[in-house]
C-alpha cells in the first residue's frame, strides 16, 4: 500500500486465481439457492430442541437458571429457549419453592412412604396379583396411619405415570386345564 492510495486499489486488481468463482452472470439472476434473509431468532419453535420436549417443567426451569447464572443467556432468552415463564424462573432464583415442595408438609403420605407403596405395587404386579385402587388406598392408609381419602389412589396413579393400569383377563380354558 502506498501513502497516496490508502485503500491499495492498485493491489486489488483481480487475478486469474478466482476464475471458477460464480458471478451473477453465471447464475442468470436465479436467486432460489440463496438463503433467506429473514430473522427467525424470535420464533419459539425454532429455538426449542426436540430433547427439551422430554424434560419436565422443573428440569427446564433449572436449566434456564443455570444458563442465566453462568451468563450463557439473558433471562429473557433462556426463558424463551427453555419454554418457561419469567415469573417462575425469577421465583426459583429468589428461593421460592415449587407448589409441590411448598405443600409437602400437608401430604398424608410422605414421599418415602409413597416410594414404598410404589415398590409394593410393582412387586404384586410382577406376581400377577390384580390390584384395585381401593386396595392401594387401603395399604396407603396403613402406611400413613390415617385415612387417605376417597380420591387419593387416583392422585397416586397420576403422580406415578410409570405405573401402568391394565385390565385383568380371565384364565383361558386351555391354560386352566394344563394347570390341573
Amino acid at each position: 500500500m502506498s501513502l497516496t492510495d490508502p485503500l491499495g486499489a492498485a493491489e486489488n486488481v483481480p487475478t486469474d486465481d478466482f476464475v471458477d468463482m460464480p458471478t451473477l452472470e453465471d447464475n442468470d439472476n436465479d436467486f432460489t439457492d440463496l438463503p433467506a434473509l429473514v430473522d427467525e431468532s424470535d420464533d419459539e419453535d425454532e429455538l426449542c430442541d426436540d430433547e427439551l420436549e422430554h424434560l419436565t417443567h422443573e428440569e427446564r426451569v433449572q436449566l434456564a437458571l443455570t444458563a442465566i447464572r453462568t451468563s450463557v443467556m439473558s433471562q429473557r432468552k433462556a426463558c424463551l429457549y427453555y419454554r418457561v415463564t419469567r415469573g417462575t424462573v425469577q421465583n426459583r432464583a429468589k428461593g421460592i419453592p415449587t407448589r409441590t415442595e411448598g405443600h409437602a408438609h400437608e401430604r398424608k403420605v410422605s414421599e418415602a412412604k409413597e416410594s414404598i407403596l410404589k415398590e409394593w405395587v410393582k412387586v404384586l404386579g410382577a406376581r400377577g396379583m390384580p390390584l384395585s385402587l381401593q386396595t392401594i388406598a387401603d395399604y396407603a392408609t396403613e402406611l400413613a396411619g390415617e385415612d387417605v381419602g376417597v380420591n387419593w389412589a387416583k392422585g397416586f396413579k397420576e403422580r406415578h405415570p410409570d405405573l401402568k393400569v391394565k385390565w385383568t383377563t380371565g384364565l383361558e380354558e386351555c391354560r386352566a386345564r394344563s394347570l390341573t
